[in-house]
């Protein structure tokens, strides 16, 4: 973390409202969060609410037991939980509603003395010849120009920010995967994952991530409901295209992510649930993507990549 980027005029102020998590400076911030070494970022609540239940029962060792986690401070806009020395988080969809989430977290961290901590974002998002079920490991993210940098107009001037990750964390999250559970003697959920291609293989992977400016025409759908600016060849194009260039799946928030943690020198990863291959078909069964209040298989693994990666780096009592 480097603390010279951080704005001076904040840290003088005599009370410093989070007013998105709920929380503010004059509350005992140190003795609740002065121990965090991860921040386990997702979009959704439920995503949030789920995985919060999932890693507590790994923290403390529970098996056969339901866990219902009760949220921090307010929770109309985030889902905020505390488990040992992870704070998981939803930051909703989106750059403005990420970034708001990211920034009060950093200002949290600074308020509760802590330093050296690591960002992990875990989603859903859709692979680039790679099969539903599979975890991507982000080692770098692509603009839809498929640069290494993220734009954002501030003040009427346009920025560009470099988007980097941290290697060794992304080399070591996929040493973490369920592939190497029994290996590792972590427990593992044994997912079964339904890919529509059986020849695909399921799997972790490291591979860059690209992001897009929309659900729809940011990653070239044609199920919106304005007219598509593009033709079915031209999509098939740019998705080749991308694939050529290193691109395992699409996201829509990635590089405003891996821009915000280069900012400030914050060890940060993403970890992305492969919902469907983009080369394979351009719309996805909802019962792959959601299954009742439970994570899809995909989504359960790419979690279970970040529960072994936090336990197998922490000291538990």
């Amino acid at each position: 973390m480097d603390k010279s980027k951080l704005n001076p005029h904040f840290q003088q102020l005599d009370v410093d409202y989070l007013y998105h998590l709920g929380l503010d400076s004059s509350m005992d911030l140190k003795n609740e969060f002065g121990d965090v070494k991860y921040v386990v970022l997702t979009r959704s609540f439920s995503n949030a609410d789920y995985f919060t239940n999932q890693f507590t029962k790994a923290w403390y060792g529970l098996k056969d037991v339901d866990i219902s986690c009760k949220t921090i401070a307010k929770d109309e806009r985030y889902h905020i939980y505390k488990v040992g020395n992870t704070l998981i988080i939803s930051h909703g969809v989106g750059f403005p509603s990420m970034l708001i989430c990211l920034n009060e977290v950093v200002k949290l961290m600074w308020h509760a003395g802590v330093e050296d901590y690591k960002f992990i974002r875990f989603i859903p998002g859709f692979g680039l010849n790679v099969a539903a079920g599979s975890v991507v490991v982000a080692c770098e993210t692509l603009n839809p120009e498929l640069k290494p940098e993220w734009k954002n107009i501030e003040f009427g001037e346009e920025y560009t920010y470099q988007t980097n990750l941290d290697l060794k964390m992304a080399s070591d999250l996929v040493a973490a995967s369920p592939d190497h559970c029994t290996r590792l003697g972590f427990y593992d959920y044994n997912v079964k994952c339904n890919a529509k291609n059986p020849n695909q293989e399921i799997t972790t992977i490291v591979g860059k991530v690209m992001s897009s400016s929309g659900y729809f025409s940011g990653p070239y759908r044609f199920n919106s409901a304005t007219v598509p600016s593009y033709t079915p060849q031209e999509q098939k194009e740019y998705l080749a295209k991308a694939t050529d260039a290193g691109v395992c799946g699409i996201d829509l928030e990635a590089s405003c992510f891996a821009a915000f943690c280069e900012e400030f020198k914050i060890p940060g990863s993403i970890v992305m649930a492969v919902m469907g291959d983009r080369l394979q078909e351009d719309e996805f069964e909802p019962s792959f993507v959601r299954d009742d209040d439970q994570l899809s298989p995909a989504l359960t693994r790419a979690g279970q990549v970040i529960i072994n990666y936090i336990l197998s780096n922490s000291k538990r009592d």
